[in-house]
């Protein structure tokens, strides 16, 4: 797992505080023995980045922190030989989603039921992908592109 962070430097340099944070992990096909959420997802030959977290503070929202962060998990791309993103987000979340499609991810699949919050609250979840090396089709509201052999692995959640 890597991550990386954003910090301001406060008045006075009296020393920086956390405002944005993002966390990644390398999930690749020889890793299958505990078949977590993350393996089910990148049972393919080569290897994907998959986003674990990402999240600014409120008040530092708009100001291009969480853009500087995706942008540098996309530049962390290259150092780890890794042929796309992906992440999931929470369906309702229209702002998430917003930011997502406007860094050029593109939703792949709706996940009905994906996420259980307050351990009784259901709510669907969405998988999105962003492809480094070519730019992938825009998604419509009843398809997009999928490499077959993601989408067979996907039919089993």
């Amino acid at each position: 797992i890597e991550g990386w962070v954003c910090t301001p430097a406060t008045s006075g340099g009296r020393g920086e505080r956390l405002v944005g944070f993002v966390t990644v992990q390398v999930a690749s096909s020889n890793h299958v023995e505990g078949k977590s959420l993350v393996d089910f997802i990148f049972l393919r030959p080569s290897d994907h980045l998959y986003i674990l977290t990402l999240g600014v503070q409120e008040k530092y929202r708009h100001c291009g922190v969480a853009t500087r962060l995706l942008d540098e998990v996309k530049r962390y791309t290259a150092k780890v030989s890794v042929d796309a993103i992906y992440l999931h987000a929470l369906a309702s979340n229209h702002k998430a989603i917003k930011f997502y499609t406007k860094n050029q991810f593109v939703c792949q699949k709706r996940l009905t039921g994906f996420y259980t919050l307050n351990s009784s609250e259901v709510h669907d979840g969405l998988l999105f992908c962003f492809s480094p090396a070519k730019a992938l089709a825009q998604a419509s509201d009843q398809c997009s592109l999928l490499p077959l052999s993601l989408f067979r692995k996907l039919l089993w959640f």
